[in-house]
């Protein structure tokens, strides 16, 4: 038998990720099948739509995307959902969403009943490829809270259809977070909205590998500390956070206009290192692929 040849290193590659903009991912498991999650691509703004704010644009479209097996829905606002029917006319994914707004979504983006998958809060779904727990989130609160009639009208503004109103207002009611778990063993939490203490009790319990977290409405106050507590709570060794393509409005105010994500990702680090823990922030690159890998090699 021919002698072998000693190793010095070993790396497994469980799965590839690519954020866009927003909430927006692709998430490709290592055995080919697609997660994408709130598919918000537009194309370049249009001046003539101002409803297509021109902080969502990222210059990537849904052209871009790779595939589609799985469409997670975190909630129904436009900036999470505008871009469902493209994304189903090129793939046919199955779409994750609340069973709240299932039917109008169905309806709204003419998407087929049997390719609905409708969730409640507080379960653990098995779709073969993956398991998905949901968890109930609360939308970020805005400066001024208004009242349903209000809310209403607000949306009636912004919407001709009245279907498409009905899911702008059911978004700031139905926000629900989740953990993704492969079946290699590799945990996503998915943060949209408020870290509640209902979040914080239940993820501290799971201890997930990654952690996408929005931070538009992050603590104004003390933007660094919260992101630091929030990442070590969740126990997360790699953070990503989520944001609009041309900045994050509250981190801005925090900032005074000063803000940068990578500056901002390099002193959350500076303060997880100083409390001991290996936990890391990075912000990815709008639209490029990155490998995770687990890796064991040999000191030298």
């Amino acid at each position: 038998m021919p002698a072998t040849t000693q190793k010095f290193s070993m790396t497994a590659s469980p799965l590839r990720l690519r954020w866009f903009t927003e909430n927006c991912f692709e998430i490709k498991l290592a055995n080919g099948k697609t997660i994408v999650i709130d598919p918000m691509l537009p194309k370049k703004p249009d001046p003539n739509n101002p409803q297509m704010l021109d902080s969502f644009y990222s210059g990537y479209t849904v052209e871009n995307l790779e595939g589609a097996d799985y469409v997670i829905i975190n909630h129904t606002h436009g900036d999470h959902t505008a871009q469902l029917r493209e994304v189903y006319e090129r793939f046919e994914p199955i779409v994750i969403c609340h069973e709240t707004v299932a039917m109008k979504l169905a309806e709204f983006y003419n998407i087929p009943p049997r390719k609905i998958f409708p969730y409640v809060a507080n379960q653990c779904y098995d779709f073969g490829d993956f398991s998905l727990e949901t968890f109930p989130g609360l939308h970020s609160g805005s400066r001024k809270d208004v009242g349903f009639a209000e809310s209403w009208a607000e949306n009636m503004k912004r919407h001709a259809d009245e279907k498409e109103t009905w899911l702008g207002v059911a978004g700031s009611m139905f926000n629900t977070n989740f953990i993704i778990n492969t079946y290699d063993n590799i945990s996503i939490a998915f943060n949209a909205g408020e870290f509640t203490p209902v979040l914080k009790n239940a993820w501290n319990n799971r201890r997930p590998n990654i952690l996408l977290k929005h931070l538009v409405h992050i603590e104004r106050d003390n933007p660094l500390e919260t992101m630091a507590d929030i990442i070590q709570t969740v126990g997360a060794q790699l953070t990503l956070p989520m944001t609009h393509q041309r900045g994050c409005m509250d981190l801005e105010y925090a900032y005074k206009g000063k803000f940068d994500i990578n500056e901002y990702a390099d002193l959350v680090n500076e303060m997880l290192s100083k409390r001991g823990l290996s936990s890391r922030m990075f912000s990815p690159q709008s639209g490029k692929w990155h490998t995770l890998n687990v890796s064991l090699v040999q000191d030298k």
